[in-house]
């Protein structure tokens, strides 16, 4: 009686070992994968502030980069004029994690 009950608690402790593992491994995944999002939007926001610079000295800049490195990622930017009105597109890309932004560019002038 008294080995089935050490069994019984054993084994139930063992059960709830296995699923917080679980649960840690779940949850770690979860926030790596946040982690890296906030990159790679960071990493967009990058390729949208070099955009600005570009119009900024040149308002008539059309022009893209790609697959430019920056940290553990990359981003790449596209500035295009469609209907008269200047868009950035930008791209930023962690892993397999991607993040996009796209404004529309007005001259501070």
């Amino acid at each position: 009686m008294k080995l089935m009950l050490s069994l019984s608690v054993l084994l139930l402790t063992l059960l709830l070992l296995g699923v917080q593992l679980t649960l840690t491994s779940q949850d770690f995944q979860l926030t790596t994968k946040l982690y890296r999002s906030d990159q790679a939007f960071y990493l967009a926001e990058a390729a949208v502030i070099e955009a600005q610079f570009q119009l900024s000295a040149d308002p008539n800049w059309r022009g893209d980069r790609f697959d430019v490195e920056l940290g553990s990622g990359t981003y790449s930017m596209r500035v295009f004029e469609q209907n008269g009105v200047v868009n950035i597109e930008a791209v930023g890309k962690i892993g397999k994690i991607i993040e996009r932004k796209t404004i529309v560019w007005r001259s501070s002038e």
